[in-house]
């Protein structure tokens, strides 16, 4: 049987919150595939703040580059999106970029955390970031492992929401659900 990759989310009191299985496995049909079983159930849960609640996807690495993901967790709610990833140094610009689009397109805010160092030979990227839902990055880190900290202003992302409503003018006439998976309405049988 094969395994899966798990982000797992805990409480300040320790507490398990949280555990997403990668829905996107990385290296075609010869990779992550051959190795692990895809997980096929987003993971969104309620964390609480100083300032109210927010309700938060995870995703991992690779899932990055799949929008759909994002947009499902946006419809739900989600304010924040936490990826961790195990992201190569060759392709560093398209984390960067990927993860300040998903913030964009879905108005949230976005934490990336990259793993440093080297995984056998691959030399990964770091460069880990915390975006808000304009993309402007509020703080990143380099290739050197640290901790990151920004403050998260849910009530300026409301505002920014209700100014900018760009996720109401979604058309749900040619854009149909299906199950976890987006289709084109004229594509049906």
């Amino acid at each position: 049987m094969a395994c899966g990759i798990r982000p797992f989310f805990f409480d300040p009191a320790g507490s398990l919150r949280a555990t997403y299985k990668k829905i996107h496995r990385f290296g075609f049909s010869d990779g992550e595939p051959k190795l692990i079983a895809a997980g096929d159930e987003p993971a969104i849960l309620e964390v609480q703040t100083e300032r109210g609640t927010a309700i938060t996807g995870l995703s991992t690495c690779y899932d990055l580059r799949f929008p759909e993901l994002y947009r499902h967790m946006s419809a739900e709610g989600t304010a924040l999106n936490v990826i961790p990833a195990c992201w190569p140094l060759s392709r560093i610009q398209h984390w960067q970029t990927l993860g300040r689009a998903r913030a964009i397109e879905n108005q949230s805010f976005v934490i990336q955390c990259n793993m440093t160092g080297a995984d056998q030979s691959i030399e990964l990227g770091g460069h880990s970031q915390i975006v808000d839902g304009n993309g402007n990055i509020l703080t990143q880190a380099e290739r050197e492992e640290t901790v990151l900290h920004a403050s998260l202003d849910l009530d300026s992302l409301n505002e920014m929401r209700s100014s900018f409503p760009v996720l109401n003018d979604q058309r749900a006439d040619i854009w149909v659900v299906k199950g976890k998976t987006m289709i084109a309405s004229n594509l049906q049988e």
